[in-house]
């Protein structure tokens, strides 16, 4: 851009001098003949004719001075290059990014983590028998970063595992309470026994050991067991009278010892000592002198001191084969499984709780035949489903068909009375009813249609068929969800839409206005029942009730909107107009997102209470809408619109003398009503026409009609201007003032009026307090202005992020803006990323959804705009009117699993300037 500058300059220079030297009468005269540049042109300064750019070039000139000659060259394409440097540190990369200053365009180097460079601070040291070892602790020599931190390794003890002990003989200590880690903490506090003489034998396995010395301790006073059969342990005889101690490696015995002729009443310690060999295998065996009298062998505690290799499995963990069922019975019964290490052959085997059935799909058995029933006007039909696990059904009956009736054959007359009969078409039932004197035989409605939620129906024209008498006229019939009309109120503090605990009562509009579509749904934090209450002006004839719950709402601001299958009870209860039930229903919400209860009293209702228990855990219920029916009679242009006629009457019109109105009617055909229409007469003028006119000097301006003829004139005064033009208007930007632009006449070149600088357009998202659910973000980034760092979408589960700004007093725009998916250069998230996910920041051409929607000051919504953010960067929404705007929230829908998210980088709010 300098140089484009610098070279135009010298272009004007150039020209300047040319000029002045041609007004003084140098140089050649307009080009003489006689001029000879055969020694050289006399060139002058080389001008400017195309600027080059960053990626074309351009092309200058001179000319001789002399002789007009010209000479041109290429001005080289080139970027104009700026470098800036973020350097690498021990465990994050760093850039180098250069950019064009004139088109922009950047090129990055990503320069690689240095890593850490270990220094040891503490040497590790192993432990002994009688000291205290240690691990090795390391620092980063660079930023030091603790690496390891050394840890204390205690003596050399105890290398027995519980796992390690196999119970060859004697009564199994396992029906003791206490575990068997009691055996070797060190302690000797609690032990199994061998009770009433019979001898005890432990077997156990070290593997790849090193023993130093082993030492068993019987007969000890426990403190975990206070008593024994009622009796204080301190009361009780232990008679353990003989221990024996074999240690073996490779099934040769390389230490023994056998301590006979203990004393049985006293605590024991022996200890085979100066083993110091490799072991393999230890045996203990403890033989008491107990009988049915004289108590048991109790013992206490084992240690084997020294030094052990870990298996392959304890070292790496084991090889374990997928788990494999031992009983399985049914679906519905608990079972075992059993797994196995392929290295060490080690089981394990877990309980596991009864699957439950695995269906099939509804109507349909294991092998995929059909498994339902068509119902009948006799019978009820049925469909089913199967478990795939063990073949249990499950079956749900459906209602019976209405009868197919044929028409009424009817006996008799309307005057003296009758009866009639119609017959099933499918089943052959019969039905008779007898008509009194007086009444109409066969009553039919003609045309009659069922409406529904979806489409009108109609009563038909009532007419007696004995008779052939007209008895009423068609009728529309239309469902209407009257739940719009009611009033809503609740003790469910959850449908709200700002903060934990504060309820916002306006939020119940959205359980009545029919969307199915927002809200906040009704996720209870502690026990209780939740109730919505409907409350009509009046009593209404409801027809039926839909609750929908269980559904994701689009506003819907938890994050766990869409668990939509909680077991929870919802009861719906109709009252009458003195307050009185008059039906109750509780359904299971289970797989269920539609309920529907029919009033089947036939009585008004005045009030519908909708109730539910819930939980912060186990039950929650997501509560999206609640509509209430009835059918209303229309006539047909209430319900259609009117059928109108032509219109009749008398048109206006305009002569040279004055102008007339016309007057016109037209009638329904279907139920003649009249409307009328009152036109007003006008003259259709041609453009002013100005002949002869000057600014200066006045004149006369002319127009005819198109119509009729007539003209007028009008004097037009002198210094009047006739054709005001507006020139040099510059809009406002953010960034840079305008300028309203000057009225100039265009027939003299006088300016009428000097236009105002425009200050530039206020970003009134910068006056908002903004708050963002993203968990990594700062929301301020959304309203600094600078469009260098952001607010992402990018959340760890499935989720909605919503970014809302929000003003003390409401502010006026049209205009709303917002910038995102962009690249990420100047663009980061600063320190509080660990660089884990650094692609998602380039995600430029994410396939999901932004949701914007507008609030006033009274919380109403005013405006909803969803944007697909799929391959766009920025997007403006105009707000029509201008309004007030107190909250702004931005939704957006993302999924970590789906790789779907949004980087929104800035937002602008303010009034477009428009010339007038």
């Amino acid at each position: 851009m300098k140089k484009r500058i610098l070279a135009i300059l010298l272009a004007v220079i150039c020209l300047s001098a040319m000029l002045v030297f041609a007004s003084c009468g140098g140089g050649n005269d307009g080009g003489n003949d006689e001029t000879d540049c055969s020694n050289g042109h006399a060139y002058g300064e080389w001008s400017v004719v195309t600027n080059e750019s960053c990626t074309e070039a351009g092309l200058e000139k001179r000319v001789c001075a002399d002789c007009g000659t010209a000479e041109e060259r290429e001005i080289p394409a080139g970027h104009d290059w700026r470098t800036s440097t973020t350097e690498a540190t021990c465990t994050e990369a760093g850039e180098k990014i250069i950019e064009c200053r004139d088109c922009g365009e950047t090129e990055t180097e990503i320069i690689p983590a240095k890593g850490h460079s270990k220094k040891v601070t503490v040497e590790a040291v192993e432990p002994t028998l009688e000291s205290v070892g240690r691990t090795e602790g390391a620092e980063c020599e660079v930023c030091g970063e603790v690496l390891s931190v050394s840890e204390e390794l205690p003596v050399l003890g105890n290398i027995i595992k519980k796992d390690f002990v196999t119970v060859v003989e004697g009564q199994s200590w396992h029906s003791f309470e206490t575990p068997m880690d009691y055996l070797f903490d060190g302690k000797a506090d609690t032990a199994p026994n061998a009770p009433k003489g019979t001898p005890y034998k432990l077997i156990i396995e070290l593997g790849d050991a090193y023993v130093y010395y082993v030492q068993v301790v019987c007969n000890g006073m426990g403190t975990v067991y206070n008593a024994w059969n009622g009796s204080a342990l301190s009361e009780a005889k232990y008679n353990v009278k003989t221990v024996a101690i074999t240690c073996y490696k490779d099934e040769e015995v390389v230490a023994v010892q056998r301590f006979e002729d203990l004393d049985t009443n006293k605590v024991t310690e022996v200890t085979l000592e100066d083993v110091n060999c490799e072991v393999d295998t230890i045996e203990i065996y403890v033989e008491s002198v107990g009988n049915n009298s004289n108590g048991d062998a109790y013992l206490w505690e084992i240690n084997a001191v020294g030094k052990r290799t870990p298996t392959v499995c304890e070292t790496n963990g084991h090889d374990w084969s997928d788990w494999t069922d031992v009983d399985y019975v049914d679906c519905s019964t608990p079972f075992k499984q059993q797994r196995v290490c392929s290295v060490c052959e080690k089981e394990e085997i877990k309980d596991v709780e009864a699957a439950g059935h695995t269906w099939t799909e509804w109507g349909f058995d294991i092998v995929g035949d059909p498994f339902v029933m068509e119902s009948t006007c006799k019978d009820n039909g049925y469909i089913g489903r199967m478990c795939t696990l063990c073949g249990a059904e499950d079956t749900q009956l459906d209602d019976k068909l209405p009868h197919t009736w044929s028409a009424w054959d009817a006996t008799g007359d309307c005057r003296n009375g009758g009866s009639r009969t119609r017959t099933c078409s499918a089943c052959n039932e019969t039905e008779t009813e007898t008509i009194e004197a007086g009444n109409h035989l066969n009553i039919v409605y003609d045309g009659a249609v069922a409406p529904t939620k979806e489409q009108d129906g109609q009563t038909g024209i009532k007419k007696c068929l004995s008779c052939g008498m007209q008895l009423a006229g068609n009728k529309i019939l239309r469902y209407e969800n009257v739940a719009i009309n009611s009033e809503v109120s609740s003790n469910a503090k959850h449908w709200q839409v700002v903060g934990n605990d504060t309820w916002a009562p306006n939020s119940l509009l959205y359980l009545i206005d029919g969307k199915h579509n927002t809200g906040s749904p009704s996720c209870a934090q502690t026990a209780g029942t939740q109730w919505i209450l409907l409350t009509f002006e009046e009593a209404v004839e409801l027809t039926d009730v839909v609750v929908v719950v269980n559904g994701s709402g689009n506003l819907g601001a938890l994050g766990n909107k869409e668990q939509t299958n909680f077991a929870v009870d919802v009861t719906i209860t109709f009252f009458n107009d003195a307050g009185t039930p008059i039906l109750t229903q509780t359904i299971n919400t289970k797989d269920l997102i539609s309920i529907t209860v029919e009033n089947t009293t036939g009585e008004a209702v005045k009030e519908i209470r909708v109730s539910y228990p819930t939980s912060y855990s186990a039950a929650t219920l997501y509560l999206w809408e609640i509509e209430a029916y009835v059918i209303n009679e229309l006539s047909t242009c209430d319900a259609t619109g009117h059928t109108w006629n032509d219109w009749t009457g008398t048109d206006a019109y305009c002569t040279p003398e004055g102008l007339v109105d016309g007057y016109k009617t037209r009638t329904c055909s279907s139920c003649g009503e009249l409307e009328t229409l009152e036109i007003k007469a006008f003259h259709d003028w041609t453009e002013w026409e100005y002949p002869g006119f000057d600014c200066t000097t006045g004149g006369t301006k002319t127009r005819e009609c198109n119509s009729c003829g007539k003209e007028e004139r009008e004097a037009v005064a002198a210094g009047d201007h006739i054709n005001i033009e507006l020139q040099g208007a510059i809009a406002p930007t953010l960034e840079s003032a305008g300028y309203t632009g000057d009225h100039v006449c265009t027939a003299c070149g006088s300016v009428t009026n000097r236009g105002e600088i425009i200050p530039p357009i206020e970003n009134l998202a910068a006056s908002a307090s903004a708050t963002t659910s993203a968990w990594c973000v700062t929301a301020g980034y959304l309203i600094d202005g600078k469009m260098n760092t952001g607010a992402t979408g990018y959340g760890n589960a499935k989720s909605n992020t919503i970014h809302t700004l929000t003003w003390a007093e409401a502010v006026k725009f049209d205009t709303f803006k917002i910038y995102f998916n962009g690249d990420t250069t100047d663009k980061t998230l600063g320190g509080n990323m660990d660089g884990s996910f650094p692609s998602v920041y380039n995600n430029t051409n994410t396939d999901t959804t932004l949701t914007v929607k507008f609030y006033n000051a009274a919380g109403e919504l005013i405006n909803t705009t969803v944007i697909s953010s799929k391959d766009i960067t920025e997007y403006t929404i105009t707000l029509e009117g201008t309004p007030e705007v107190a909250k702004v929230e931005l939704d957006n829908y993302h999924g970590w699993s789906e790789a779907r998210c949004l980087n929104i980088w800035e937002v602008q709010a303010y009034v477009n300037y428009v010339a007038e």
